[in-house]
This record gives C-alpha cells, structure tokens and sequence, in this order.
C-alpha cells in the first residue's frame, strides 16, 4: 500500500507539475504586462505634460516682444509712430541760405497707444536771435502695418500750426507717410506731406501790377529711398516729383522747374539715443547754391524700448 501510495504522488505531481509552470508563467507575464502598463502610462503622462509646457512656453513667446523689442536699433525695422508709452525728445541744429541763418528747432512726441502719436515741435533764430517762431502741431495714426508680408506700413498724418513771429497760421499738411521694406536694408519711403491747404490769405503780384489775395491749395508728391548700412546707421535720400495745383499754386515737376533734394542719417548711438544729420538743396536747377540747408541734431526716447 505504501508504494502504492508513493507511486500515486508521483504520478499526481507529474501531471500537476506543468500546470503549476504554466501558472506561474501567466502570473509573470501579467505582472510583465501590468508593469509595461504603468510604465506607458508614465510615459504618457510625462509627454503630456512635456507638450503642455511647450504648448506654455509657446503661448509666453508669442506674448514676449519681438526680437529688437518695441523701438529696434535698426531705423528700417521701427514702426513709423512711436509705441505706447514711449516718448521722444530732440533738437535740430538748422544751416539756411548759404549758412546766413541759423534756427534751432526744438520736438517732442508721445505715443498714445501703439496706433496714435501726437507731436509738437517749435522754431527759434539763432543768428540775429528770435524766441518767437512757429509752432507746429501733428497727429500720426495707423491705417496699414505688417500689410504685404510684413513690408508695408501707412500712417495718415494731419499737421498745422502758427508761426508767432509772422502771427499767422501754418497751412494744413495731410497725408499719408509710406514705408515698403523691399529687404531689411532696402525701403521706398513718402512723408505724410502730401496735400497742402493755406489757411491764412496771401497775397500775390508786384506792384504796379495788380496784387490779388490767393489761398494756395496743391498736392505734393515726395518720394525717397532708405538704407540701412549698419545695424545702427540708417541714411535716406528724398525728392519731390511735382506739385500739383489744386488752387491758386502753380503746378511744377522735377527736372523741369526743380530738382529738390536732401540726404539724411540717423546713427542710434545708444539704444535711447539717435545723432541725425542732413544736407541737401531745396533747389539743385536754380541758383543751387543759395538753396544750401544742412542740419545736425539728437533725439532721446524715454520709456520702455
């Protein structure tokens, strides 16, 4: 009985025995699974919250300033009206006529918000001294930019004043300033001068021949060029094409009547400072030389560039 009994165990464990592998193997490979499970699921975890801060870090750089900030060195890249916030001050240092008469010009503008600058500015004679000048006043505001690609940008412009000395009112100047990146050192440049409304009366003829009283009104077409040599030198030249008379002007065209034309820098010293400069010829066709002006000056930006 007894080696009966012992066969008997033998026999059951034998055929126990695989069963026992494969439960063990099945118990293995569901922990293996399990494993793998919160492993993936870690993974899964950590790459979502890997997109999650990347998506954080994207949304923080786009709300970061562009690269240069809000006022770059680099004339060519500002924007054409000063941003929020920022205000600038400067004087100009003026030569006229064969360097007789010297002015000091004195300007300041202030940025509204990033799509409205006001300006002002005043005239004073240095030479033969004279405290009353004229006064001018300038609205810019943002109709185009980033237009084309981000080349284009239009500001419309309205400008007037009075001149103390003269006790008269300036004319009306509108327009719309223009500024086309052809590269980011290339530009085609207009100033916002473009119609030209005379809101005082003057007065026109020689006597003995008859003198009339006229109200000029005409359209003037300015057009320059601008290059950015350095990342801190910027130089512009600008001409008129014509004047076109809308009434009591007489309507003239470049090269026919005049040739207008000016050169003009501007070096961003430090990131707050620019030195400008300038020379050219109201006239380059007639009497070129009495229509000499020259310029130097500086113009400080206060606030957050």
């Amino acid at each position: 009985m007894k080696g009966r009994s012992a066969l008997a165990m033998v026999f059951a464990c034998t055929l126990l025995a695989p069963a026992g592998v494969a439960w063990a193997q099945d118990e293995e490979e569901a922990g293996e699974e399990e494993a793998a499970s919160e492993e993936g699921a870690s993974e899964e975890g950590a790459s979502e919250e890997g997109a999650e801060a990347s998506s954080e870090e994207a949304a923080t750089e786009e709300e970061a300033p562009a690269a240069g900030g809000r006022w770059p060195r680099a004339n060519i890249a500002r924007p054409l009206t000063l941003p929020k916030g920022l205000i600038n001050a400067g004087g100009t240092i003026n030569g006229l006529a064969k360097f007789e008469t010297f002015t000091l010009g004195l300007n300041g503008g202030y940025g509204v918000s990033d799509d409205l600058e006001v300006r002002l500015s005043y005239g004073l004679t240095l030479k033969e001294f004279e405290a009353k000048g004229p006064l001018a006043f300038e609205v810019g505001y943002k109709i185009l930019r980033g237009a084309a690609g981000g080349k284009l940008e239009v500001i419309g412009r309205v400008g007037t004043g009075y001149d103390l000395a003269l006790e008269g009112l300036a004319p009306l100047v509108a327009g719309a300033q223009v500024q086309y990146n052809i590269s980011d050192k290339l530009a085609v440049v207009s100033s916002g001068k473009h119609l030209n409304i005379s809101l005082e009366e003057a007065s026109s003829g020689v006597a003995p021949a008859p003198v009339v009283t006229i109200r000029p009104i005409f359209l003037s077409l300015p057009v320059g060029v601008g290059y950015q040599a350095t990342p801190e030198l910027y130089a512009q030249i600008d001409t008129n094409i014509g004047n076109i008379e809308i009434s009591d002007a007489p309507t003239t065209f470049i090269f026919a009547d005049f040739i207008p034309l000016t050169a003009s820098f501007v070096y961003n010293l430090q990131p707050a400072l620019d030195i400008t400069a300038s020379f050219g010829f109201t006239d380059l066709k007639n009497n070129a030389g009495d229509n000499i002006t020259a310029s130097i000056g500086a113009q400080y930006y206060i606030g957050a560039l």
